[in-house]
Parts: C-alpha cells; sequence; structure tokens
C-alpha cells in the first residue's frame, strides 16, 4: 500500500489533484423538531455543489466551492412552495432555490493531520475538524464544521451575519472511497457519503410561535464529474429556477 497522508487523501476525495472541476450532489430531507413533538418532515433539498482545489505549497491547498439548490415538495416531488404546518395548522410560504458561494476552505498540513480553515459568507465560523482512517481496502474521512448560519429565506436569499434568523449550527459531511481509488492515477477518485446539518432554531419562516427547537437536514452525498447528469430532474430544476447559473447543459461557477 503506497504511503498515504492525510492532506492528499482530503484533497482526492473532496476534489481532484490536478484543480479539475468535481460535482458533489447533496439530496437530503428537512426536518424540524419542538418541544413537547416529534420531528417532522418539512421539505426535501437537492444540491449540486461545485469543488476546485488549488495548489499554495507542498503543504497546503485551497480548495473553493459554490452550490445551487432547490426545494422539493416531499409529497408530491415538485418543487416546493408551501407547507402546511401540523403543529399550528398553518399554511406558510417555504423556499423554492438558494445560491450560496464562492466559499473556500484553506486546508494546510499539520503534522500527521490537516488545519483546516472556512471563509464562508453568511456564515460566523467557530471550527473545522477533520479525521478519517483506513479500513481494509475502504477510506473514510470525516468533517465536522461549527458555525453559526441560517436557513435559506423564502426569497432564495440567505441571513447575513449576525442575524436574527441565524442560530448555531454543526455541518457533518462523511464520504468514503475505495483505498485503490484513492491512491490511483484517475484524477477524479469515486466518492459517496452522507451529511448532516443541524441549526439550534427552527427557521421564522416554519411558523412556529417560538424558536425553541431545531433544525436538521440529513441526506446523501454522491461526487461525479463535472456536469455529469447524476439527477436528470434536479438538473433541469436547477436550471429552470436558476438560469443565470448555467451556460447550456454546463453549471458556471460564480467564481468564473
Amino acid at each position: 500500500m503506497a504511503d498515504l497522508d492525510l492532506l492528499t487523501t482530503y484533497r482526492r476525495m473532496f476534489a481532484a489533484p490536478e484543480g479539475e472541476l468535481v460535482c458533489w450532489w447533496y439530496f437530503g430531507t428537512c426536518n424540524v423538531e419542538v418541544p413537547g413533538f416529534p420531528e417532522m418532515n418539512v421539505t426535501a433539498a437537492e444540491t449540486v455543489m461545485v469543488y476546485r482545489s488549488e495548489d499554495i505549497s507542498e503543504d497546503a491547498f485551497r480548495l473553493t466551492w459554490w452550490e445551487v439548490g432547490y426545494f422539493r415538495d416531499p409529497a408530491t416531488g415538485e418543487i416546493a412552495d408551501t407547507w402546511l404546518n401540523p403543529v399550528t395548522g398553518r399554511t406558510v410560504k417555504t423556499p423554492k432555490l438558494f445560491e450560496e458561494g464562492p466559499a473556500v476552505l484553506t486546508i494546510t498540513r499539520d503534522g500527521a493531520g490537516v488545519k483546516v480553515d472556512l471563509v464562508q459568507a453568511h456564515a460566523v465560523i467557530r471550527g473545522v475538524d477533520v479525521t478519517w482512517k483506513i479500513e481494509g481496502d475502504r477510506v473514510f474521512l470525516n468533517q465536522r464544521e461549527r458555525k453559526a448560519r441560517g436557513l435559506p429565506r423564502t426569497d432564495g436569499t440567505l441571513p447575513e451575519e449576525g442575524a436574527s434568523d441565524a442560530s448555531e449550527g454543526i455541518t457533518n459531511l462523511s464520504i468514503y472511497a475505495a483505498l485503490a481509488d484513492v491512491e490511483g492515477q484517475e484524477s477524479v477518485a469515486t466518492c459517496t457519503g452522507s451529511y448532516t446539518f443541524e441549526l439550534a432554531a427552527p427557521a421564522p419562516w416554519m411558523g412556529f410561535d417560538s424558536d425553541e427547537g431545531r433544525m436538521i437536514i440529513r441526506g446523501r452525498m454522491e461526487k461525479t464529474a463535472m456536469n455529469a447528469i447524476l439527477n436528470p430532474i434536479a438538473w433541469a430544476r436547477l436550471k429552470q429556477l436558476l438560469p443565470h447559473a448555467f451556460d447550456s447543459d454546463a453549471l458556471i461557477p460564480r467564481w468564473s
């Protein structure tokens, strides 16, 4: 087995070593939990993120990401429009779409591990922690991001830093790959994974009478080559809702 370190593994699993653009597809469900009631499903989220890596030095690289996403009604499968809050009985407006980034991660070798610095608009970063392990012929990498931020508002905008509709949150990204793919010569290693995103309060648009509770998005991640259309329905809806982000059937990252 070739010697692998976390810096190399991180770059090959999250992105590609030569600066090639890759996509990560996120498919999740958005639930809310308030005191006295069980967890309730609100909507589904479907997102495509574009990642690019750039050399800084032998011991550091920069990872830039940008994303477009939309919300889907979990019952009809159509683009979300409203949600019936089962606690209050009121029908409320939901977000349809959002766009975020570019954000920048700087990954630096730190002994046997890495140090990760994140700069992300609309978020106050508390810290980023990365762990990894090799089990047999599989590689596992986990990134935990602690930050204060909010859910998209009904018009698709994101709360600014310190806004009243932002709260403390944790994003957890868990990705897996074959050891042979991470060690191999292919520029884009095949990876899959799962993610969770939790906020310490429901979004105001959900229509509860207080901000007690929490919001949880959890789902699946799939890495593909740039503009490989993994889910044609989600791709078509993103083009419909965010036409400025596309040139024909190609995504145009905001940093382009």
